[in-house]
């Protein structure tokens, strides 16, 4: 359940009331706000550079978990946006063509993860959440073993679900 205590309309407390089926937190006061607890939108982007894959260390992760790189879709930001944004940002690479993959549940964190493509070039340059990169050819990414990071996992096998590495090796 969520941490939010007050209504965001009027400012009361939040009680626990059943609404089409499902325990939801509602105003107590009956102002009419109900806290939905809708997922978050996150934008989770593979990289292609120089032929390879890069995945990324964040700073706050144990030693030797490398992921895709990610950010929370902005007000307004269409994932296309997002994503170009978030590679510029963290890794300082232009996106030159992207592509959704798919899109999956994280349900501890109460995400909508939107994995995406993202073929780019230029030359790295990391912010201060990413600390290290690592490039791997296709058969490298496939092999990797990728411990608690299961997102990866994730993209890794709808893209051979889909087929989508035979798609996007053939075209970049």
């Amino acid at each position: 359940m969520s941490k939010q205590k007050y209504c965001m309309d009027c400012g009361s407390n939040l009680i626990l009331k059943k609404v089409d089926e499902s325990d939801r937190l509602v105003c107590s006061l009956n102002c009419g706000y109900i806290f939905w607890n809708n997922p978050i939108p996150v934008v989770a982007i593979l990289v292609k550079y120089q032929d390879k894959y890069l995945i990324a260390h964040n700073k706050i992760w144990p030693k030797g978990l490398y992921s895709t790189i990610s950010g929370f879709l902005e007000e307004k930001e269409t994932v296309y946006e997002c994503a170009s944004r978030e590679t510029k940002e963290e890794l300082g690479l232009k996106v030159i063509r992207s592509k959704i993959i798919d899109t999956f549940t994280y349900k501890e964190m109460n995400q909508l993860i939107i994995a995406m493509f993202a073929e780019c070039d230029g030359e790295i340059s990391l912010d201060d959440e990413i600390d290290d990169t690592k490039l791997l050819t296709l058969d490298e990414l496939k092999e990797l073993d990728v411990g608690p990071m299961k997102l990866l996992e994730y993209i890794i096998t709808a893209c051979e679900k889909r087929a989508l590495f035979n798609e996007y090796e053939a075209v970049l």
